[in-house]
């Protein structure tokens, strides 16, 4: 369960540079210089001088300010880090897809229409299950003491109580399961935010583990030549697997290394040499890859989760005091429904 108004923000760019900077650890002066770069700035739109409308950041932009802090925290001067993020910011797009899950199946709302006095933007869209996600947490009745980990989270308009009692039997025969009787924990359903395959943005997950399968890196080669590191198949065609149950994760990892940039003598400018661009350059990097003397390795993905954790109020590396279960259920229905469909009756 979380509250809908941080999850929303998040998924329309609708943050400042305050918030940039307490969700990585960042100054926010080192937070200006990553969104003034050249490449960067196309991403940041509004919020000018007698405009009504918070800016917007969009994400790509946003993903570089996580990473240029996970450059720095790793060794890499800020002006360094940056100037990488800025000569290829095709890196700050990379993790985007796996760490903003996009369900498929139902397309995307406009905050303007489904919330016409939240003053929104014509651009502010966002996936229906960022906006409509309700559930109705249950738990086995065969468990009446439930801990976290024991909890269901059924989708308010799939419970469908089939006793006087209140309950929701659920066959599972055919995956060979014993059926199970499902009793919600609430009487209203509550706003549970996104779809999230991997589960790591559940209110009881306070960890960000690195996933070798879904994470893009950032090598830098010897001091100087820089790769991105993707595993193959790619994150979402894993993710896509995850969800349809056809994963195999007995399967070795494998990896597309990728020469992007290279970084000049003055150990300041950063020059692309990837996408086309030179070949020439793209072998020497590779030759160095292969013989390196050193190599940092710096997870774009992960510093990405732990920046959105944060967005969320959620916590990062280590358990907090959690709030009580009465606390968490009064934030997530601040919220209603958009319809209730048999449950209004």
């Amino acid at each position: 369960m979380l509250d809908r108004d941080k999850v929303v923000n998040w998924w329309t760019g609708r943050i400042s540079d305050q918030e940039l900077a307490e969700w990585t650890g960042m100054a926010p002066r080192a937070v200006a210089i990553v969104l003034g770069l050249p490449s960067m700035r196309a991403g940041v739109t509004g919020g000018g001088r007698g405009s009504r409308h918070v800016r917007r950041i969009n994400p790509k932009t946003r993903n570089a300010v996580a990473i240029v802090h996970a450059l720095s925290e790793a060794g890499l001067p800020l002006e360094l880090a940056a100037n990488i993020i800025g000569a290829t910011p095709a890196i700050a797009a990379m993790p985007t897809e796996i760490v903003d899950y996009r369900d498929p199946s139902y397309g995307i709302r406009s905050m303007m229409s489904v919330d016409p006095k939240g003053n929104w933007l014509l651009t502010d869209m966002v996936p229906w299950h960022v906006w409509e996600r309700f559930v109705f947490p249950c738990y086995s009745i065969d468990n009446p003491n439930p801990t976290a980990g024991d909890i269901v989270n059924v989708p308010y308009d799939a419970f469908e109580p089939n006793t006087e009692r209140g309950t929701m039997r659920v066959d599972r025969s055919a995956q060979g399961l014993p059926n199970v009787e499902l009793k919600p924990l609430t009487e209203k359903p509550v706003y549970a935010g996104e779809v999230d395959p991997l589960g790591l943005y559940a209110y009881e997950n306070y960890r960000t583990e690195a996933l070798p399968r879904f994470d893009d890196h950032v090598l830098i080669v010897n001091g100087r030549w820089i790769f991105t590191k993707s595993p193959d198949p790619s994150p979402m065609d894993t993710m896509s697997d995850l969800m349809s149950g056809i994963s195999d994760g007995s399967n070795p990892i494998e990896y597309d290394l990728d020469p992007v940039s290279v970084i000049e003598a003055d150990r300041k400018t950063v020059r692309a040499i990837g996408f086309g661009r030179d070949q020439e350059e793209q072998n020497r990097a590779l030759y160095h890859l292969d013989n390196f003397d050193s190599l940092l390795n710096v997870n774009a993905t992960l510093a990405l989760r732990k920046m959105k954790r944060r967005a969320y109020g959620l916590p990062v590396s280590e358990p907090s005091a959690p709030l009580p279960w009465d606390e968490r259920v009064k934030i997530a229905q601040k919220y209603l429904p958009p319809t209730l469909g048999h449950l209004s009756t």
